[in-house]
């Protein structure tokens, strides 16, 4: 049921949205550019009752082409769904790398969305492991902010990141010396403190023994070293 005159439009169900991707992706990009804005220029904007739009499941094919299409009207990409999360978010927790990369680079400031949960990009990508995102994120200056922001909890990446014990996303982060060792979280915890918990249930000494080091050290050799060691012992 669309929505009422003067209200956000909705799409009724998922259903319709998988539809119109089906259909978009049976298309060259120029014909149904044209096509969409002959018909209804405003359909990018549309949203289903979880409040995501074509934009949101376009992101999950990993399909760039599709996704530039949708961002032929970039605002798009600034309406978060029911959970707060934007384009840029969904791409980031399915790991489709590309797409996170088109978001961040045609859409000025989507690194700076955060979701109901006060997570930027990077914290999402974190959370659920997507590496690649993680180090494009990591190597590229122009996201240098994201590096130690926290979320509700004050958690940094790397906060999750010793949180849910994934070592390749900790060594990633670790190799970025803009990454700040010595944050407090809301709950009073260092990513070195949160290390020092979790090894008296599931870690092992070397995830204390790595941070301990990287705590102390200032340059990348010494991080890159520390990195060497934990993932190798």
């Amino acid at each position: 049921m669309l929505g009422s005159e003067g209200s956000q439009p909705s799409l009724p169900n998922t259903a319709l949205v998988s539809e119109l991707i089906t259909y978009i992706t049976s298309f060259s990009t120029k014909e149904m550019s044209e096509s969409l804005r002959r018909w209804e220029p405003t359909l990018a904007e549309k949203v289903d009752i979880d409040g995501r739009t074509a934009l949101h499941y376009a992101v999950l094919t990993g399909e760039t082409g599709l996704v530039e299409l949708l961002l032929d009207n970039s605002s798009a990409a600034y309406i978060p769904d029911n959970d707060g999360l934007f384009p840029v978010h969904v791409a980031a927790i399915a790991g489709k790398a590309s797409v996170t990369r088109m978001l961040m680079e045609m859409c000025l400031n989507c690194d700076e969305l955060l979701d109901n949960k006060q997570r930027n990009v990077l914290h999402c990508a974190v959370e659920y492991g997507r590496l690649m995102v993680v180090w494009y994120i990591c190597r590229n200056p122009k996201f240098t902010r994201l590096l130690n922001a926290g979320d509700c909890e004050g958690n940094t990446p790397l906060h999750l990141a010793v949180k849910h014990g994934n070592a390749i996303i900790i060594s990633c982060l670790m190799m970025n010396t803009r990454v700040n060792l010595s944050i407090i979280s809301h709950g009073g915890s260092t990513p070195l403190d949160v290390a020092f918990n979790k090894s008296t249930r599931d870690y092992s000494l070397s995830w204390v023994r790595f941070l301990c080091h990287a705590f102390c050290s200032f340059n990348i050799l010494y991080h890159l070293n520390f990195v060497l060691i934990f993932v190798l012992f």
